[in-house]
């Protein structure tokens, strides 16, 4: 009788045991998890380069959309001591206006990378100082920089081989690639919109289009050569983007 008692405590001893190594195999593994977690997070680089990224674009975008879309514009109308570039433009009278930036939304990619790539690079050279602070070693190799748009959208795009060395062990990074929160891409369509429409009608009928698109506010302010500045509001937002168009010009006195 005793003897059976014996061999079924061997075996609740033996089932505690195995279950007790179990569990410390599952927590040994949880913690190494957890321990390379912790230090690719502290690794990472992409958040420091993302926020820095993402307020030089910002900045730079709100710069252009008061000026027609440009840092400096070159054949502007200035309004409110602004320059506002002109989209469409004819100097002659009665005559429709040529369209000045048939490729706009291209140039307002370039526009935008031109304008920040030196404060993108900047941004990696914060990191490099930050990361020395904290005794890592960092080396990154060429970078590649380009914009995109979508609706509402700004995306940053960028490739930069990043390596990260401390205590002998090392991260390795490739893409940066971001998405901004801007109504820049909706505006600069609206303002290719007019200018398509003044081109080949020498009107746009911007009441009827408030009417469709009611987020936006577009309202026209008529200077003394005809040139007409066109305010193009994100009531969302409340930025807004200037465009300058002279288009079929009647000269004073004329019919």
């Amino acid at each position: 009788m005793i003897k059976p008692r014996n061999k079924r405590g061997q075996v609740v001893i033996w089932a505690i045991a195995a279950i007790a190594i179990v569990v410390t195999f599952i927590l040994i593994l949880l913690f190494r998890q957890k321990l390379t977690t912790n230090i690719t997070e502290q690794q990472d680089p992409h958040k420091f380069i993302e926020t820095c990224t993402r307020n030089a674009i910002l900045e730079t975008a709100e710069k252009m959309m008061p000026q027609g879309g440009f840092v400096n514009p070159v054949n502007y109308r200035v309004y409110d001591d602004i320059k506002i570039e002109y989209f469409c433009q004819n100097i002659g009278n009665y005559y429709p206006c040529i369209n000045q930036h048939p490729a706009f939304l291209n140039e307002l990619k370039e526009e935008i990378r031109k304008n920040t790539i030196k404060q993108v690079e900047n941004c990696f050279v914060q990191l490099k100082e930050t990361r020395k602070n904290r005794n890592e070693e960092i080396k990154f190799g060429d970078m590649n920089y380009s914009i995109e748009f979508a609706s509402e959208r700004i995306y940053a795009r960028i490739e930069r081989p990043t390596e990260i060395e401390k205590n002998g062990e090392t991260a390795k990074f490739d893409n940066y690639n971001y998405e901004i929160e801007s109504p820049l891409y909706n505006l600069a369509s609206i303002a290719v919109d007019i200018a398509t429409s003044q081109a080949k009608y020498c009107y746009f009928e911007y009441n009827g289009y408030m009417i469709l698109y009611p987020r936006y506010k577009i309202t026209v302010d008529t200077m003394s050569d005809s040139t007409k500045i066109y305010k193009i509001k994100d009531t969302e937002t409340g930025l807004q983007m200037n465009i300058a168009i002279r288009s079929c010009a009647v000269p004073a006195g004329g019919i």
